[in-house]
């Protein structure tokens, strides 16, 4: 991965565009380019068209330039097609020029028989400049505002997406050390899932559901191995062969915790993606739908084996 694409680049490009807005400390160039090179990088193809008009100025033709020319405010009289056509730089550069317009028109002397009309005819042209100083600044501001928004969404994204990429990678650290400690074997089959899995036609798809089925019951036959006994649970009489991998898995549930619920949410939990993976080899399923049942898997698998050392005696009889 280039650096242009790291997670952390685009965390310290949006802040800093963020940071530059708050402060005020950058040049108005330096503040749209980076913009520009965030919505690159970042994929967001509607900004990259309004900042090229930021860039290169507006028209009259395009549907997003006049989407645009009314979030900006830059529409003088929209029925006669009459706007602020110019660009960020344009606008931003017109202001300090229109002010100092206005500050000139303030001091010039007036004489002659006619002060009273040039008077009105100053006020009147300084009228004229000072509202388009503040149309200008409105149009400056908005669009301030809408590259602030931008970036700051961006960082905001990537702050959750990293945190939550790094707390899945610990986890699955974790997780992947106890199922190749546990069971080796379900372990050698998540990477050929995966790889049925991504290449997403239906006999792949089926073929990496399968595997789930079996990543299910060679955990099952390690951390609770078939046994001829019986299992006394709630009043039933539960077998542990070797076909019962669910019975097996619940068994070494009920051994480490004691909430009801907890163990009811654990076995509704593997029946259905037990029954989900042995269903999907048979019945039509969907890429999206058969990558999520195949996390869910990995998830449920890795609650199971993290959970505490057994505490709970339990009664097993000999099959009579």
């Amino acid at each position: 991965m280039s650096k242009e694409y790291d997670p952390k680049y685009i965390i310290e490009l949006s802040k800093s565009l963020v940071d530059a807005i708050e402060l005020s400390n950058v040049p108005n160039e330096t503040l749209l380019f980076r913009a520009v090179r965030l919505a690159r990088i970042c994929n967001r193809s509607e900004l990259l068209e309004w900042l090229s008009y930021e860039q290169n100025g507006y028209n009259s033709y395009e549907q997003k330039s006049l989407e645009y020319l009314s979030k900006t405010g830059r529409w003088i009289d929209k029925g006669k097609n009459e706007a602020f056509w110019g660009s960020f730089i344009t606008i931003s550069t017109r202001i300090p020029l229109a002010e100092k317009k206005l500050e000139i028109s303030k001091i010039e002397s007036l004489q002659g028989n006619f002060v009273n009309i040039a008077l009105r005819e100053m006020s009147a042209r300084q009228n004229k400049i000072s509202f388009e100083i503040v149309r200008l600044t409105s149009i400056k501001t908005r669009v301030v505002s809408l590259i602030y928004e931008f970036a700051l969404s961006i960082y905001h994204e990537m702050i959750f997406s990293n945190i939550a990429r790094s707390t899945f990678e610990n986890y699955r650290a974790k997780v992947d050390a106890l199922v190749g400690k546990y069971a080796s074997a379900a372990f050698s089959k998540m990477s050929f899932a995966v790889d049925r899995l991504r290449e997403g036609d239906e006999e792949s798809i089926s073929q990496g559901l399968t595997t789930c089925r079996r990543i299910i019951e060679n955990v099952a036959d390690a951390i609770c191995p078939p046994t001829e006994k019986i299992w006394q649970n709630e009043g039933n009489d539960i077998s542990l062969g070797k076909t019962h991998y669910l019975n097996r898995i619940n068994f070494y549930i009920n051994e480490r915790i004691s909430s009801k619920s907890q163990k009811t949410r654990l076995r509704q939990n593997i029946k259905n993606l037990y029954d989900r993976s042995c269903a999907g080899v048979h019945d039509s399923i969907s890429v999206q739908e058969a990558h999520s049942l195949f996390l869910n898997v990995y998830l449920f698998l890795g609650e199971v084996l993290t959970l505490p050392t057994s505490k709970i005696p339990l009664e097993l009889d000999d099959k009579s």
